[in-house]
């Protein structure tokens, strides 16, 4: 059972590590559009960005984008 635990908790890191880096690029570049930070952060898929990032911060994108160009740090 631990390996399955230890995979799962890798995939959240990786996913939030991607994340992460995709919402510094937007900081950096406030005008780019969710399409294009899904890109950066290797995902295809807008909705499937989406999804992962809902469930990374527990909120949509751009609730969560909103309150980084606020200046509000990540929970």
């Amino acid at each position: 059972m631990q390996p399955t635990q230890n995979r799962q908790t890798d995939s959240q890191n990786k996913t939030e590590l991607r994340a992460q880096s995709a919402w510094r690029a937007d900081s950096a570049s406030p005008g780019l559009r969710l399409t294009d930070i899904s890109l950066l952060a290797g995902y295809a898929d807008q909705i499937y960005f989406t999804k992962m990032v809902k469930r990374v911060t527990g909120e949509l994108p751009r609730d969560y984008r909103a309150r980084l160009l606020r200046g509000e740090e990540p929970e």
